[in-house]
């Protein structure tokens, strides 16, 4: 293997990744605490959490790596003040808790900074995704990304006071909270989030949205949101008693959109005129 460097290099050091699994694995446990690392440097995840319950990871460096940042599923587990960024894949994964019975998880991120992610899969790879039950992302900084900086679907999640700006920055059709296509992922909320400066929003396009609820996502409460430069604000495709209230939307190609796909777009399998969705 040969390396050339870009330009002139002096005094750098060069890193060559081989592991392939995760750097820190955590596989049915419960209260471990994970404070200060420096993690990076590896084909696969960061800290990877499986199973488990009251795992706490706080003020830690995540960089670096092939795979996502870090993947959680399990109940009451904190992420927080991280740096996360020169992710190959997504920066946080939230899963956990039960849909059906509408049993929350109780995972959190927040306070953390994660950017400059989905640097090999360029799409669907977002700077936090959520499933599941009842997750939180609050008070994140998230920026410099190709495609989602929340990528999210189940039920009973809050994202709050929130930065996300320079996301959806080579994709249309997208938005910088992005879900879809669920009439049952109830209870959701998105409110007193900064979004701004997204791509595509300084030109006549308005296919950026900054949040964009996709072919009929339903039950989501977006309140005290502020959208500046994102092309167009709001994306409501379909759905039902999804409410907006208060929100600030400025300096945007289009405010809002709304449709009722649900009734003319997307039918029952089998119905006269049925959709390719």
């Amino acid at each position: 293997m040969y390396f050339y460097p870009p330009e002139r290099i002096k005094n750098q050091e060069i890193y060559l990744a081989t592991l392939t699994e995760p750097i820190i694995k955590v596989d049915d446990k419960s209260n471990i605490v994970i404070d200060g690392f420096s993690i990076g440097y590896g084909h696969d995840k960061g800290i990877y959490v499986n199973n488990s319950k009251n795992i706490v990871i706080k003020n830690c460096t995540i960089a670096n790596l092939g795979d996502s940042g870090v993947y959680v599923n399990g109940y009451s587990n904190t992420i927080s003040n991280c740096e996360i960024y020169n992710i190959g894949r997504a920066g946080i994964y939230l899963q956990g808790g039960d849909r059906n019975k509408l049993i929350r998880a109780d995972n959190v991120a927040y306070n953390n900074h994660i950017h400059d992610y989905a640097l090999f899969q360029r799409t669907y790879a977002p700077g936090i995704g959520v499933n599941g039950c009842g997750q939180t992302a609050r008070n994140n900084l998230i920026h410099d990304a190709p495609h989602n900086a929340v990528l999210y679907g189940g039920n009973e999640h809050l994202f709050e006071k929130n930065e996300i700006h320079h996301v959806v920055m080579e994709t249309g059709d997208s938005g910088a909270f992005y879900t879809g296509r669920d009439w049952g992922s109830q209870g959701t909320i998105l409110r007193y989030n900064y979004i701004h400066d997204l791509g595509m929003g300084n030109t006549n396009h308005a296919n950026t949205m900054g949040i964009y609820l996709d072919d009929c996502d339903s039950g989501e409460t977006l309140e005290g949101n502020v959208l500046v430069n994102v092309g167009r604000g709001f994306m409501i495709g379909g759905g039902r008693d999804n409410i907006m209230i208060n929100n600030i939307v400025y300096d945007c190609i289009m405010g809002m959109s709304i449709d009722s796909r649900g009734k003319t777009r997307i039918v029952k399998k089998g119905q006269a005129g049925e959709s390719s969705w």
